[in-house]
C-alpha cells in the first residue's frame, strides 16, 4: 500500500506539471479540441478517485482484519476448554493399570492421541494466523505438558 501511495504522489506531480503546461497554453489562447480537454480533465480527476478507492479499501481491510482477529480470539478461548478436557482425559488414561481391559484402554489411549494431534495442528494454525496479523505467538504450556506426559503411552 505504501508503494502505491508513493506512485500516486509521483503521478500527481506529473499531472500538476501537465496542468501548468495546459494553463500556460490556455493563457496564450491556444484552442484545445473538446475531446483533448476532456482527456486532460480525466487525467486531473482520476488520481483523486484512486486515492478515495484506496481509502475505502483500507477501511475494508481493517474491518475484515478486526473480524478475523475477533474470530481467532474466540477460537483460542474455546481451545483452552479443549486443553482442559484433554488434561482430564489424560488423567483418566494414566490411571489405566488393569491388563484385563487392555483393549478398551488402548482404544481410549488412541482416541486421546488423535485429540492431542488435532490440538497440536490447531495450535500451529493459530500461530500461523497470529503471525499474519502480527500478534504475539500463543504458547499453551498445558498442551506441551500433556504431550510430554503422554509420550510414554
Amino acid at each position: 500500500m505504501a508503494e502505491n501511495e508513493n506512485n500516486l504522489v509521483k503521478i500527481k506531480q506529473e499531472v500538476k506539471a501537465i496542468l501548468r503546461f495546459l494553463n500556460l497554453m490556455e493563457d496564450w489562447s491556444f484552442d484545445f479540441p473538446e475531446d483533448k480537454a476532456l482527456l486532460y480533465w480525466e487525467l486531473y480527476s482520476r488520481p483523486m478517485e484512486i486515492v478515495e478507492a484506496i481509502g475505502e479499501a483500507n477501511k475494508n481491510i481493517n474491518s475484515q482484519e478486526e473480524k478475523f482477529t475477533y474470530n481467532l480470539d474466540q477460537e483460542k478461548v474455546l481451545f483452552l476448554y479443549e486443553i482442559k478436557k484433554l488434561y482430564s482425559e489424560f488423567n483418566i488414561v494414566k490411571q489405566y493399570n488393569d491388563y484385563k481391559n487392555v483393549r478398551n484402554n488402548s482404544v481410549s489411549a488412541n482416541a486421546l492421541s488423535e485429540k492431542i494431534d488435532k490440538a497440536t495442528d490447531k495450535l500451529k494454525n493459530f500461530n500461523e494466523r497470529e503471525t499474519i496479523f502480527k500478534q504475539t505467538i500463543s504458547e499453551y504450556d498445558d498442551l506441551t505438558k500433556i504431550i510430554s506426559y503422554f509420550s510414554p503411552f
